[in-house]
């Protein structure tokens, strides 16, 4: 029952080396753990796809980047050439098992790992299919399905388990270095937060008037070459707000890719900041960063999702005053219950936030949550009255969204929600009229968030069809092919 019959050199074993499945020696050219009987039967067990594989099988640089560069091509060649592979069977699954399995030649397979991107969704999701890839790293959706990862809430001593596995947390404060090779801020941390803040600053504003897409082309370069401080075992006060500036920084580059629909990164970023968040023991801004989460659930139209985020946030902030970031949590909450349809408990939560809204303060003491001001929760409340189907309720708070400061961003999503609240009331020269004040606003932003708003809006208004919509709907086509 021993291995396989060889002549010459080949029969000498690799030191000793045994194959692992039958145990006969290995010959001294066998790189792999199998000799080749068992290689071949164990290939022959490879007539279909493995249906159960690991998270952590699709956890390698490799993939991640396949998957980020949207090309199904560089998924399969990440896949044929995984590491697991190459350990079992000395080298990489061949283009032509692959295509055997997806129903292709080797020559297609060859065509799209090295050709332009498939575009054709129907044919994607097929191939994800076949080979049980991950849905959360996919750039496309199943129906009825989205690929927003669920987060599970942390109590106290998971933040403390997170820390431990952060990777962005080596043991002591490492400063930026300019071209030159020399350390910046003369070693002192204070300067690295004054940095980081104005950085952040910055971004945003950039996020504000030219849009997601825009920003994180910048951001990304700056938190990856610019900024590697090294935070774990910095000490003291400085440490604490180095994290914090860093980590606002992470979760910023999150929204600057949720603008994008880039869900997958935005994630990563978002799991980035919260671990930051845990190892400082940060209870608010871990509830900013889950708030976060609960934006984007509502945006994929997750409610189930979005409830547990608001809940888990609700839980961590430690602010016992109404807070805007409190105030913010609790009006996303009675969105996602409208929308799943419970309207008692969401009423109730509208009633208890009519008068909070008024009296909050106009500083917000949490600089990364200064997005929270009156117009915006007016507008979240406008929203979710609008799915319970009271639109005059709806209506009220939407107008005051509109009579309210705030930055052109903001607006324009002010403006989208009052827009199809006016088309839901069967106002539909008021929404048009409003459509197309909200174009005027988003002229020179990049978007894909606010182009979605855009076609949904578009979409009512051409329902109604009527000479003063027609030329909204027009406006709106032109600006949609510019703002994403």
């Amino acid at each position: 029952m021993g291995g396989e019959v060889v002549s010459g050199s080949a029969r000498q074993s690799s030191a000793g080396r045994r194959c692992q499945g039958c145990g006969a020696a290995l010959a001294a050219d066998n790189t792999a753990r199998l000799c080749g009987r068992c290689h071949r039967e164990q290939r022959d067990q490879l007539r279909t796809p493995p249906a159960h594989l690991r998270d952590e099988f699709f956890d390698t640089d490799e993939f991640r980047a396949a998957f980020d560069s949207h090309h199904i091509g560089k998924v399969f060649k990440a896949y044929r050439n995984h590491p697991r592979h190459l350990q079992l069977f000395g080298k990489g699954l061949n283009q032509e098992l692959l295509g055997r399995w997806l129903g292709l030649t080797q020559a297609q397979v060859s065509k799209l790992e090295n050709g332009p991107s498939e575009e054709n969704l129907k044919t994607l999701r097929n191939y994800a299919k076949i080979l049980h890839l991950p849905q959360s790293m996919l750039w496309f959706d199943f129906p009825g399905q989205t690929r927003l990862a669920r987060v599970q809430h942390l109590s106290l001593p998971d933040l403390h388990a997170i820390s431990s596995r952060n990777p962005l947390a080596p043991p002591a404060l490492k400063l930026a270095t300019d071209p030159s090779g020399t350390t910046t801020d003369d070693g002192d941390p204070a300067a690295v937060v004054s940095r980081l803040a104005e950085a952040r600053a910055h971004f945003e504003q950039m996020y504000r008037n030219a849009g997601g897409s825009v920003t994180k082309a910048r951001l990304d370069p700056y938190l990856s070459q610019q900024m590697v401080p090294v935070f774990a075992g910095a000490t003291g006060d400085n440490g604490v707000a180095a994290r914090r500036a860093i980590g606002g920084l992470i979760a910023f580059a999150g929204v600057c890719a949720y603008d994008s629909e880039d869900w997958v990164s935005a994630n990563s970023n978002f799991a980035q900041a919260l671990k930051i968040a845990a190892a400082s023991n940060d209870h608010d801004f871990y509830a900013y960063v889950l708030a976060l989460m609960v934006n984007q659930a509502l945006a994929l139209e997750d409610y189930k999702t979005a409830e547990s985020l608001t809940s888990a946030a609700l839980q961590s902030s430690v602010k016992l005053a109404p807070a805007p970031l409190t105030v913010d949590l609790q009006v996303m909450r009675a969105k996602a219950l409208a929308s799943m349809g419970d309207a008692s408990a969401a009423m109730a939560i509208i009633q208890k936030l009519e008068s909070a809204v008024d009296k909050l303060p106009v500083d917000n003491e949490m600089v990364e949550a200064s997005y929270v001001q009156g117009g915006h929760l007016h507008a979240g409340l406008a929203e979710a009255l609008m799915s319970l189907g009271d639109l005059g309720a709806a209506q009220r708070f939407g107008q005051q969204s509109l009579n309210s400061e705030g930055h052109a961003r903001g607006k324009v999503n002010r403006l989208a929600s009052m827009a199809s609240i006016e088309v839901a009331r069967g106002e539909i020269e008021r929404a048009s009229f409003l459509a197309c004040e909200m174009v005027d606003n988003a002229r020179g932003m990049e978007s894909r968030r606010l182009a979605r708003r855009f076609v949904k809006l578009r979409e009512s208004l051409a329902e109604a069809s009527t000479d003063v919509s027609l030329d909204a709907i027009d406006k709106i086509d032109r600006a949609i092919t510019l703002i994403q």
